[in-house]
C-alpha cells in the first residue's frame, strides 16, 4: 500500500499518469513508423528523458514541441518543470511505440523513480505522446495535473 501511495505522489509530481491505460482493440491504429522514423523518435525521447534525469530544464523545453513553446517562454516553463522534476528518477527506457499516423505516437518509458520520505525507489512507467514536426520528434507537453489541493 505504501509502494502504491509512493507511485502516485511521484505520477502527480513528475507530471505523469499514475498508470499507463491498455489498448482496447477499437484504439489499435493501422499506422506505422518506418525503421529511420522510429530510430529517431526513440532517440529523442530517450534525450528528452535523461534530460529529466539531469533535471536539464532547457534541454526538456527544446524537446517539447514548437506550439507549445510559442505559448510558454523558457522563464515560464522553468518553475513548473522544477516542480515536476523534484523526484530523482534513473535508467528511463523506451518500452513501447504505438504509432498513431505517421506524424504522431505514443510512447511508453519506463524508469525507477526515488521517494526519499519512503527511502527506496521504485519501478515506474508512463506514456508520453509525441509529434513529428518539420521532420523532427517533439514531445507533446502533458497537462498540468490537477491534485486534491488544486482549487
Amino acid at each position: 500500500m505504501r509502494r502504491a501511495a509512493s507511485a502516485l505522489v511521484l505520477a502527480l509530481a513528475v507530471g505523469v499518469p499514475a498508470t499507463v491505460r491498455a489498448q482496447s482493440p477499437a484504439d489499435t491504429s493501422k499506422a506505422t513508423l518506418d525503421a529511420k522514423s522510429e530510430a529517431a523518435l526513440r532517440e529523442r525521447v530517450l534525450r528528452w528523458w535523461q534530460a529529466r534525469e539531469k533535471r536539464d530544464h532547457r534541454a526538456m523545453y527544446d524537446l517539447f514541441e514548437p506550439a507549445y513553446r510559442s505559448k510558454v517562454t523558457f522563464a515560464e516553463f522553468t518553475p513548473e518543470s522544477t516542480v515536476r522534476s523534484r523526484f530523482d528518477i534513473s535508467s528511463p527506457a523506451v518500452k513501447e511505440i504505438t504509432a498513431e499516423t505517421k506524424d504522431r505516437a505514443k510512447v511508453v518509458v519506463e524508469f525507477r523513480g526515488m521517494v526519499a520520505i519512503a527511502g527506496q525507489s521504485f519501478p515506474s512507467r508512463t506514456e508520453d505522446v509525441w509529434v513529428k514536426v518539420h521532420g523532427e520528434w517533439f514531445r507533446v507537453h502533458p497537462e498540468t495535473p490537477k491534485t486534491i489541493l488544486s482549487p
